[in-house]
């Protein structure tokens, strides 16, 4: 038998998105918020959002904004928009360090 390493990653990717889309659909809206900017808050660790932590690792490797985290960088902090859109493109890690 042969062990196709991509197809299995696609198959995990798949079950994993359907896995998480069934948490949230039960859920409530607030749930969902915080549930879909975690990722953006540990990526960012960034004095203006909540959770920051001083002198903290940050940077998730080949994270991605999705829609609804741009939305909310546009709508709660448009100083920021800038800034986190060239270090996710750049897959560098933005930590800010006062």
């Amino acid at each position: 038998m042969k062990y196709d390493l991509t197809q299995a990653r696609k198959c995990i990717e798949t079950l994993d998105k359907r896995r998480f889309d069934r948490a949230l659909l039960g859920s409530g809206d607030a749930f969902r918020h915080i549930v879909s900017l975690v990722p953006l808050l540990l990526h960012l660790n960034h004095p203006a959002l909540p959770g920051y932590v001083e002198d903290a690792p940050a940077g998730i490797a080949d994270f991605t904004l999705s829609n609804y985290q741009q939305n909310f960088l546009s709508k709660e902090h448009p100083e920021l928009v800038e800034a986190v859109q060239s270090a996710v493109n750049s897959d560098a890690v933005f930590a800010h360090r006062s």
